[in-house]
């Protein structure tokens, strides 16, 4: 990328807006919701201890109908409300993330153990059964309840939070170093694949990696190093500019209208965070083409489904939104006929120096930071 280029990216001012957002202090934009954490702990500590308190000296008075009212009321606003909407704000959207699958499997669990719960709460009161057989048969909705929220909300939110920490931490990281160079001195010649031997590209591994963008456009450009952004922008939620620029790599001609659908017109399902000017000199071309070649219209679907893993290389392919049946035979004809409507790779040029900034100040410096 020419030093001029580079300049007419850093003087928008769109793109200067994201930059200056998206560095902020990463503390400063947590402390609020770690407050709200910490606010809804407090509350509901200060609801549970007194009530279980108050439970245990008062033990023969003790009414279940307040705590078995709440654990109703809270859990069924969530499976008949709150997941549900969530659900369908999400239908249009590729599950990066695994949020709506852990909607599904709690709601799944979930729901057929709160009709029982509610079942033995209204059809099966303590006085007309033994207290103790009363309480075993109420236990288990209610707690598998408590148990599968939980898990899911380890499984989805701690556990990735705990594969981010060596990537933060500095000790962390040095020890997570010092356990694989012992592994890879400790394992077998046995099982060993000869082809780890074979030496990197020395296109994109001539070099350390450096803060630049010609280094980062040698990443890009490598297998693994690729990979390793890919999996820091899916915890970074920036998916779509990786997804984008591998795609670009391999963007044959007659792909250019998927590719377009794709990640750049507005409401795309992997749209791209570019400037206006970058994004409405595409909009003009490829309106301009539609209008001379209708039959390169394509047939935009309501949903779209893809898998959960985003860099699946079946996940996404390029001719998936389908354009008419004699558009894709005849694209290339129809380019060469009229060069006035040409869609050409120089017109995304400026949409790839755009991501490729994108990537540079979010994820590429961490990638930095562990390679050294």
């Amino acid at each position: 990328m020419s030093e001029e280029e580079r300049l007419t990216c850093l003087k928008d001012k769109n793109y200067r807006w994201y930059v200056t957002h998206s560095q902020k202090d990463l503390t400063r934009v947590l402390r609020i919701p770690y407050l709200v954490y910490a606010l809804s702990l407090v509350i509901i500590l200060i609801i549970t201890i007194p009530s279980n308190l108050h439970a245990v000296h008062t033990l023969n008075s003790c009414s279940t109908i307040w705590g078995a009212s709440v654990l109703l009321g809270m859990f069924g606003f969530f499976i008949a409300f709150l997941s549900p909407l969530i659900i369908y704000c999400l239908k249009n959207n590729p599950d990066a993330h695994g949020i709506r699958t852990e909607l599904w499997i709690i709601t799944f669990f979930g729901f057929p153990l709160f009709l029982l719960y509610a079942l033995f709460f209204f059809k099966i009161s303590p006085v007309q059964v033994d207290p103790t057989k009363y309480m075993t048969r109420v236990f288990a909705p209610a707690n598998w309840v408590v148990f599968f929220t939980s898990i899911g909300h380890i499984v989805s939110v701690v556990v990735p939070l705990l594969q981010y920490m060596p990537i933060r931490m500095p000790c962390i990281r040095y020890i997570v170093f010092i356990k694989r160079r012992r592994a890879y001195a400790n394992s077998s010649t046995e099982n060993f694949d000869i082809s780890q031997l074979a030496p990197r590209p020395t296109s994109s591994m001539s070099a350390p990696l450096e803060l630049t963008m010609e280094s980062l456009e040698r990443a890009l450009a490598d297998p693994d190093l690729m990979h390793q952004l890919q999996d820091l922008a899916i915890r970074d939620f920036s998916s779509e500019n990786l997804l984008f620029y591998e795609k670009y790599l391999n963007l044959l001609l007659p792909d250019f209208i998927d590719f377009y659908e794709q990640f750049i017109r507005v409401n795309a399902p992997f749209q791209v965070n570019i400037s206006y000017k970058a994004r409405n000199t595409l909009d003009e071309a490829f309106d301009k083409l539609y209008r001379k070649n209708p039959s390169l219209m394509p047939c935009r679907r309501n949903t779209i489904r893809v898998n959960d893993r985003v860099y699946d290389t079946h996940m996404f392919p390029l001719g998936n939104m389908h354009t008419s049946p004699t558009s894709r035979n005849n694209s290339s004809t129809s380019y060469k006929k009229d060069t006035s409507t040409a869609i050409t790779l120089a017109l995304f040029e400026t949409a790839r120096v755009e991501v490729c900034w994108n990537v540079f100040n979010s994820v590429y410096p961490k990638l930095i930071e562990i390679d050294n």
